[in-house]
């Protein structure tokens, strides 16, 4: 027979669970040679047997958990009890917690909704309450937490709007059983040790001080605690050295020195960025060769050398998104680019685009947009395949966009774009206004 890698693992479970437990058995006590082939252990201590009830000193020598009489009434019942039989001692490789040997494991696995995977969706203020609206990308569901302002602050008084309880939605991010079995690496629904996670607040710059050279720092993330924008302080997060920081987020923080480079996150992979400052020349050195996925959603208007310095250094970035990212121009150098969303750019004027692979340009609402400028020659070019050929369409969202003439003619010519829809959509769109 062939079976899929989960049943075949399914199995082996099974076959190492039941020979444990035949082994254990040559060390029963010696008064108890009349079942010999049973798949338990004597213990001082008895109970009645999971299947039939019968008081029994015999227990499951895995878990030591349960009583079973013998071997029969164990085998009737371990479809049930495989479920929730784990060596004394085990972590549950979902919660971290030491799972519970006196019940078997069958308490529920909790998972609360990762703080670092959640993402604002709305937020509502008034009569001395609040509430909070979010989704969550590991279980991918929406909630709600409300209640008192007075509810939402922690012992230090600040703002946690993760103190309200969950009014609507999924109370919990997964509940079910126990594991210790590897988790698949796309199931976020888990607990992490390595994300840390600070709220805004005087001394939030000295929090982020004592982190230096932490290894054990995969995801940080900077936020308000109340859901408005922390204006009042001044965040610094210049040279601070984490060697496996892999995710950045501040969101709704004055970060007014950041720093991001080889020297001291030389592993950044993700950046998520949402008011990231009031300034509008910060002082930014945001340098990540590693870097996938950026997202920047309300900055400026302001100067635009940090981000274009970020962007000339992600030679491997993935995807671009962006909303409201106020700046004139910018500059994307990447073999690896498919998408690129620069909703609201209300202040751009120009693209240039070295990204061969390039899927999705999203330039919704981008109201002085007069050139698009798809590079023909890169330093990077000589880093692809030759003959290097791409076929897959180049989708172009332009709704409620003012394109000039020179973008829009570079849009239609380029041989991946179909064109003519193109100018039909922008002409469709410009009779409607």
């Amino acid at each position: 027979f062939i079976h899929s890698p989960l049943q075949r693992h399914s199995y082996i479970v099974d076959a190492i669970i039941l020979i444990t437990m035949t082994s254990n058995n040559t060390t029963a006590s010696n008064n108890d040679n009349n079942d010999n082939n049973s798949h338990t252990t004597n213990k001082a201590s008895s109970g009645p047997c999971e299947s039939c009830g019968t008081e029994t000193t015999k227990e499951c020598s895995q878990c030591k958990a349960v009583f079973y009489c013998c071997r029969d009434c164990q085998k009737k019942e371990w479809k049930v009890h495989k479920k929730s039989c784990f060596p004394p001692g085990s972590v549950c490789t979902r919660c971290q917690e030491v799972i519970n040997s006196s019940g078997g494991g069958s308490a529920k696995c909790l998972i609360p909704h990762p703080d670092h995977l959640q993402q604002g969706a709305g937020s509502s203020f008034g009569a001395g309450r609040c509430s909070f609206a979010y989704s969550c990308s590991a279980c991918e569901s929406g909630y709600t937490r409300s209640g008192p302002f007075s509810t939402s602050r922690d012992q230090d008084g600040a703002n946690n709007e993760n103190l309200l309880p969950i009014t609507k939605g999924k109370q919990w991010c997964f509940e079910g059983t126990h594991t210790i079995q590897p988790l698949p690496p796309h199931d976020e629904r888990r607990v992490c040790k390595d994300v840390v996670v600070l709220t805004a607040g005087p001394d939030l710059s000295k929090k982020l001080k004592e982190l230096d050279g932490n290894e054990n720092v995969r995801v940080l993330k900077l936020k308000s605690g109340d859901g408005m924008y922390d204006s009042d302080s001044e965040v610094s997060f210049q040279n601070i050295r984490l060697p496996n920081l892999e995710e950045f987020q501040s969101l709704d923080v004055n970060v007014t020195k950041l720093t991001l480079t080889p020297e001291f996150t030389p592993k950044v992979r993700k950046i998520w960025m949402q008011n990231p400052t009031t300034e509008e020349d910060p002082d930014y050195k945001i340098i990540c060769p590693e870097l996938r996925d950026c997202s920047i959603y309300y900055w400026g208007p302001g100067e635009d050398q940090w981000v274009n310095q970020m962007l000339e250094h992600a030679t491997l970035l993935e995807a671009f998104d962006s909303y409201k990212l106020r700046v004139g121009y910018l500059k994307f150098s990447s073999n690896h680019l498919k998408k690129i969303r620069l909703h609201r750019a209300e202040l751009l004027t120009r693209i240039d685009l070295w990204a061969p692979r390039l899927t999705m340009l999203d330039v919704q609402a981008a109201y002085d947009l007069e050139e698009i400028h798809f590079l023909s020659n890169h330093p990077l070019k000589q880093d692809l395949p030759s003959p290097f050929v791409f076929t897959a369409p180049l989708q172009v969202n332009a709704e409620n966009a003012l394109l000039g003439g020179q973008a829009l003619a570079s849009l239609e010519m380029h041989p991946r774009v179909d064109g003519p829809r193109l100018r039909a959509e922008m002409e469709a769109q410009q009779d409607g206004w």
